[in-house]
């Protein structure tokens, strides 16, 4: 059964809410709310040029990439309505998105370094912030943002 970013938020938030989660939960759930952030910006980041750092012949885009990409549309001109709207956010959802990455690759690859509860609810912060973002980027004009899962409302 397909998941959506809203499945992988929430599991992000309920995870790292829960008291007495271990750190392989922690974990877990600073890996899901980068990946909800991340799929939630994807499709948005697949139609913004390539950029520097894309390898030449590849047909998907790297971490890296993606990020790169947030970075040079904060510098380009862009006509896409919601590329637009995200544009004047670019710097930030970069840095956010940037410290969302490195926070999962502490928690997925550095097993050998402590990953604390404090860790893992700012990670979902700074996720439920993109998701934030790209809600309203693509919002319909003088519409509403779409849903927020009841877990995140009050965020």
């Amino acid at each position: 059964m397909p998941i959506s970013v809203d499945d992988l938020s929430e599991f992000a938030v309920k995870v790292s809410e829960s008291p007495g989660s271990n750190e392989t939960a922690l974990r877990a759930s600073s890996s899901r709310a980068y990946y909800a952030a991340f799929h939630a910006l994807l499709p948005m980041v697949m139609r913004l040029p390539r950029s520097t750092k894309h390898r030449a012949g590849s047909n998907h885009i790297t971490h890296e990439d993606f990020v790169t990409r947030l970075s040079e549309l904060s510098r380009g001109v862009v006509s896409d309505p919601d590329l637009v709207a995200l544009q004047a956010r670019a710097g930030q959802l970069c840095r956010t998105v940037d410290a969302c990455r490195a926070s999962r690759v502490k928690a997925d690859y550095k097993l050998t370094t402590e990953f604390h509860a404090g860790e893992a609810a700012a990670q979902v912060r700074r996720a439920l912030l993109v998701l934030r973002a790209v809600r309203e980027a693509t919002a319909p004009p003088g519409g509403a943002c779409g849903t927020v899962p009841a877990s995140q409302s009050s965020r």
